[in-house]
């Protein structure tokens, strides 16, 4: 079975390399790789071409004009020949077995496969932890996929692909509507790709419409929400904002697995300590 992974980029032809080489040398084939490129101005089209001299399976879309990075993925989930997509961000690495064990994993039962992945910020390394199956209802408190999945193409398009008017957690927004859609999904418990953040280039997931992507997402679904899951998106706005969140606040969640994590944050803020 042909798995084609896509990746969408702009102007990060450095950061770029590695994701590509993480793909080419994967255990897994056939794999097809679509690099869709959003409008760069840095080279990223020889840098693609270079891979594509010694592989037939590496392709290069492009955008004259920027439109988005989802725009660009969708663009590659619609070009894609393979009956499986998993995506890739420009700045990540796939570890050599990933196609190969989330393709051993993938059943019709599941929406889709995902992993741990392995974070890697400027001064400290851990791992994504995560349930072995993941339902709707966990994923309406929190995005406890991560940021790439693997599924059918079939299914992507079925549910529309990325919602092209969201500034942010489009990722989130895409697995709540497959596992709506096609139920629960799988999170294989071995660490199969590298997320970085620990560089200078900025991500999409802290540009600038974070904040106002969170919240549009809020709404879109919010009618899914019970009381708690709707505290605790809440709470997490608040969080992103910077702002203080109240002690009756915090204690209108103190039953949820997700308490923690906001007493750290209101002792923090209490304390006079940013983030």
């Amino acid at each position: 079975m042909l798995v084609t992974a896509v990746i969408a980029t702009r102007n990060r032809s450095a950061l770029l390399q590695r994701a590509i080489e993480s793909v080419v040398n994967q255990t897994y084939r056939p794999i097809e790789l679509i690099v869709v490129d959003d409008g760069s101005t840095d080279g990223t089209e020889e840098v693609v071409r270079r891979y594509r001299n010694r592989d037939q399976d590496v392709r290069y879309l492009w955008h004259e004009v920027p439109r988005g990075a989802c725009t660009a993925r969708n663009y590659g989930i619609r070009e894609a020949r393979g009956e499986f997509i998993a995506g890739l961000d420009d700045d990540d690495e796939w570890l050599p077995r990933r196609g190969e064990v989330l393709l051993e994993n993938f059943s019709d039962e599941y929406s889709y496969v995902c992993a741990r992945d392995l974070i890697v910020e400027k001064n400290e390394r851990l791992v994504r932890k995560g349930k072995p199956i993941i339902r709707l209802e966990d994923m309406l408190y929190k995005n406890l996929t991560g940021n790439q999945i693997l599924t059918r193409r079939e299914r992507l398009l079925a549910v529309g692909g990325f919602d092209e008017a969201l500034r942010s957690a489009q990722d989130y927004d895409l697995w709540l509507r497959l596992l709506e859609r096609f139920g629960p999904a799988k999170m294989i418990q071995e660490v199969l790709q590298i997320v970085y953040r620990n560089h200078e280039s900025e991500r999409v997931s802290i540009a600038r419409g974070k904040i106002s992507g969170e919240w549009n997402l809020y709404k879109k679904h919010k009618s899914k929400m019970n009381r708690l899951q709707r505290r605790v998106h809440l709470l997490e706005l608040k969080r992103l904002k910077q702002k203080k969140i109240n002690l009756s606040e915090l204690l209108l969640i103190s039953n949820s697995r997700f308490f923690k994590l906001y007493a750290r944050y209101y002792l923090r803020k209490a304390l006079g300590r940013v983030g």
